[in-house]
C-alpha cells in the first residue's frame, strides 16, 4: 500500500511540474533585464552577473573603490543607446530581426506559447522636429505591424502598445515589459517530435542511399555481362 501512495505521489509532482509554465521576462525602464522563470527558480539572462573579482591590494584608497563603484553603477542601457547613440533606425531593424526569428517558431509551439503581458510605449523624439516626424512615420510603420502579427498568431492577454512624437525632448525613449509562457509539457512534446522528425530524415536518406547503391550495382553487374 504504501508503495502505491509513493508512486501516486511522484505521479502527481511529475504532472505538476509538467503543466507550470516557463515564463520569459523582457523589461525595459531604468535598464534592459530578461529573466527566465520556471517555479521558485528564476535565472537572470541579461545582464549577466559579473564574475567576483580578485580581492584588490589593500594599498587602493577608499577614493579609488568608491569610483569604480558609482561607474559599475552607471552601466549603459542597450536599449537606449540604440534609441540614441546608434539611432532609432537599428532599433527598428532589431524590432524586424525579433518579429522573423519569431515567424520561425513551430507550429506546434505558437499554439502554446501565451504572451501574458505586452506593454510597450515608444517616444520618438528629435532636435529637429521634421526628423522627429519621419522617424516616428517609421516607428509605427514596424512596431504596430509587428505587434498586430504577435497578437494574430499567439494567444495575448493584457496588451498596450503606444507610440508618440514627443517634440518637446531631444532623445527618443521606450520603456518595454514583455512576459511570454509555456507550459513544460510542451516543450518536451516539441522536443520529441523535433527528435522523430530527424529520425524520420535520417531514414529517408538511408533509404535513397541504399537505392542510388543498388541502381550501381546493377549497372557495374550489366556492364560485366
Amino acid at each position: 500500500m504504501k508503495a502505491i501512495f509513493i508512486l501516486a505521489i511522484i505521479i502527481f509532482i511529475i504532472f505538476v511540474l509538467l503543466i507550470c509554465p516557463i515564463v520569459l521576462s523582457v523589461k525595459n525602464k531604468d535598464e534592459l533585464t530578461v529573466h527566465v522563470r520556471y517555479i521558485f527558480v528564476r535565472i537572470r539572462l541579461y545582464p549577466q552577473k559579473e564574475k567576483p573579482e580578485k580581492q584588490e591590494k589593500e594599498k587602493k584608497t577608499k577614493a579609488k573603490k568608491d569610483k569604480e563603484k558609482t561607474e559599475e553603477k552607471k552601466k549603459p542601457n542597450v536599449f537606449k543607446e540604440k534609441l540614441n547613440k546608434d539611432g532609432l533606425s537599428e532599433f527598428l531593424d532589431t524590432v524586424k530581426y525579433a518579429v522573423n526569428r519569431v515567424k520561425k517558431i513551430p507550429l506546434f509551439i505558437k499554439r502554446h506559447l501565451i504572451f501574458s503581458r505586452i506593454f510597450i510605449n515608444v517616444s520618438v523624439s528629435d532636435e529637429d522636429a521634421a526628423t522627429a516626424a519621419i522617424n516616428y512615420g517609421r516607428a509605427c510603420s514596424v512596431i504596430y505591424p509587428a505587434y498586430s502579427f504577435v497578437a494574430g498568431n499567439f494567444r495575448c492577454r493584457k496588451t498596450s502598445v503606444n507610440v508618440i512624437a514627443d517634440f518637446d525632448k531631444k532623445e527618443s525613449s521606450a520603456e518595454a515589459d514583455i512576459k511570454v509562457k509555456i507550459k513544460l509539457i510542451f516543450i518536451i512534446i516539441a522536443a520529441f517530435k523535433a527528435l522523430f522528425a530527424g529520425i524520420d530524415i535520417l531514414k529517408a536518406f538511408s533509404k535513397i542511399k541504399n537505392l542510388k547503391n543498388k541502381d550501381k550495382q546493377k549497372e557495374k553487374e550489366g556492364a560485366e555481362q
